[in-house]
């Protein structure tokens, strides 16, 4: 169930109206808004040559972009949870901003026979039904 919440996630963040970058780096990372200084998300998390010359464990992030918002999705690799960090520039946006992806999160497993229980904030367990 994991995998088709991190599916339908890169769906709806990728689509023109949210105008966000999304990146597949551990799940999946939603950065909010894009640039028109950077056409990608390869254009702003740069691979660290020296550290990480393949860039798959993290990136660096280019100077001149700060997003709004962003949020990581991704599934916990020794319990059956699925972590969701979010963070954001203005502090009055952080409780609408997690709970519009919480809730597009609990509505999907609804939908698709999954119990949905929050387990502390910032991690969702999963059961399927």
């Amino acid at each position: 169930m994991s995998g088709m919440v991190i599916d339908m996630l890169k769906q709806r963040y990728s689509s023109d109206t949210e105008n966000s970058y999304v990146g597949e780096l551990d799940g999946i990372s939603v950065y909010h808004p894009r640039s028109p200084d950077f056409a990608g998300i390869d254009d702003f998390l740069k691979i660290d040559a020296v550290n990480d010359p393949g860039g798959k464990t993290y990136r660096i992030v280019a100077d001149g972009y700060r997003p709004d918002w962003w949020f990581n999705v991704r599934a916990s690799n020794n319990e059956p949870l699925l972590r969701i960090n979010f963070e954001c520039s203005d502090p009055s946006r952080l409780q609408s901003g997690a709970k519009a992806v919480i809730d597009a999160v609990h509505a999907f497993c609804t939908k698709n026979g999954a119990r949905v229980e929050i387990d502390s904030p910032g991690n969702l367990t999963l059961e399927l039904a």
